[in-house]
C-alpha cells in the first residue's frame, strides 16, 4: 500500500537517527515515468555538452559546466566513461548524473516533487517555508559507476542555521552488490564537519589554488575518529529515505552489472523560515532569479 503520510513515531526517528526510509514511497507507475522521461532527455543530449563528475578532488574538478548547473538540467559522465577524450560506452550507459534543476524545468520531474505527499513530509518535518535548490537523477553505473565518498549534505548546501534536508528515491533496486547508500546514525548530532565554500581569493586560478575549498570546521569533531559504524540503507524500488543535512552516508563503487538509479532532491528553510542561503554555496542561481518553492505547502505545522 502507498505510503503518502509519515506518522509520528517516523518523524521521531528521523530526528533521533538523522534519516528515514519509507517503504513505497514512490508507485511503480512514478518510478517508470520517472526513468522514462529521463530516456528521453539523454536521448536529445547532446554528448559534447558534459563533464566528468567525482566526488574526490572535487574542489579541483569543479568546473564551469558544474558552477553553471544550479539552474539548467546539465549532464556529468563518469570517471571511468572515456579515454583520450573518447566515450568507451553508449552515452546512455556512460553518463553519472543529471542535475541539478528537473524540478523546475521538466514537467515530470516537477510533477513528483510537487506531489502532494512531498511536500506533507517536509510540513511534517517542521518546515515553515521551504526552498528546492537542487534535484539530481543519479545512475550508478553497471561497473564503472563511482564511489560516492563520505559527505554530509548541507556542507555542500550551506545555510545559516543548517536547514538542508534530502529526499534519495530509489528507482530501481539498491542493494550491496550495486552501490547502495551507507549511513551512520546519529551522526547528524555533531554538527557540520566542513563546509565546500567559493575561495576568497580573486586570483585563485593564478595563484594555483581550486575555485572551491572544503573548510573544516573549528566546533565539530572529526567523524573519521569516531569509528567506522556504517550501516547499509537497502531499498528497493519506490522506496525512498529522508537524510538530515548533517547525517554522514556514502556508497561503494558499482562494480556489478545491474544499475541503480535515483532521483534525489535537496531543499533548505528559506528566509522567512530562518534560514539563510550562505553567499559561499557552489550552487547560485543567476541575479533576479530564485529558488524553487513547493506550489501548495501546509502553512500550519
Amino acid at each position: 500500500m502507498m505510503t503518502t503520510e509519515l506518522t509520528a513515531e517516523q518523524i521521531r526517528q528521523y530526528h533521533d537517527e538523522g534519516y528515514l526510509v519509507v517503504e513505497n514511497f514512490a508507485s511503480d507507475e512514478e518510478c517508470q515515468a520517472l526513468k522514462g522521461r529521463m530516456a528521453e532527455l539523454i536521448s536529445d543530449w547532446n554528448v559534447e555538452d558534459t563533464s566528468v563528475f567525482t566526488t574526490k578532488e572535487q574542489a579541483r574538478t569543479s568546473d564551469d559546466h558544474f558552477m553553471d548547473s544550479a539552474n539548467r538540467i546539465s549532464f556529468f559522465l563518469e570517471e571511468d566513461a572515456e579515454k583520450n577524450g573518447m566515450l568507451q560506452k553508449d552515452k546512455s550507459h556512460a553518463i553519472n548524473k543529471a542535475g541539478h534543476a528537473l524540478h523546475i524545468h521538466d514537467p515530470v520531474f516537477k510533477n513528483f516533487v510537487q506531489s502532494g505527499k512531498v511536500s506533507s513530509a517536509v510540513h511534517k518535518m517542521g518546515y515553515k517555508s521551504p526552498s528546492l535548490v537542487q534535484s539530481m537523477y543519479i545512475f550508478k553505473q553497471p561497473k564503472i559507476g563511482g564511489e560516492v565518498t563520505e559527505h554530509q549534505d548541507s556542507s555542500f548546501l550551506t545555510t545559516n542555521p543548517p536547514s538542508c534536508l534530502g529526499l534519495w528515491v530509489a528507482l530501481e533496486d539498491a542493494t550491496l552488490e550495486n552501490g547502495c547508500l551507507w549511513g551512520r546514525p546519529k551522526s547528524h548530532k555533531g554538527g557540520v564537519y566542513s563546509y565546500f565554500t567559493r575561495n576568497t581569493n580573486p586570483n585563485w586560478k593564478e595563484d594555483g589554488e581550486t575555485r572551491m575549498v572544503m573548510k573544516p570546521t573549528s566546533t565539530a569533531p572529526d567523524p573519521k575518529t569516531e569509528g567506522d559504524s556504517y550501516v547499509p540503507l537497502m531499498m528497493k524500488a519506490g522506496d525512498a529515505v529522508f537524510l538530515h543535512g548533517a547525517f554522514m552516508h556514502k556508497s561503494y563503487a558499482n562494480k556489478s552489472g545491474k544499475a541503480r538509479h535515483s532521483f534525489q532532491l535537496h531543499l533548505v528553510e528559506g528566509p522567512s523560515g530562518g534560514a539563510q542561503w550562505s553567499e559561499g554555496n557552489w550552487l547560485q542561481y543567476p541575479p533576479g532569479q530564485s529558488f524553487a518553492q513547493f506550489e501548495n505547502y501546509p502553512q500550519d505545522i
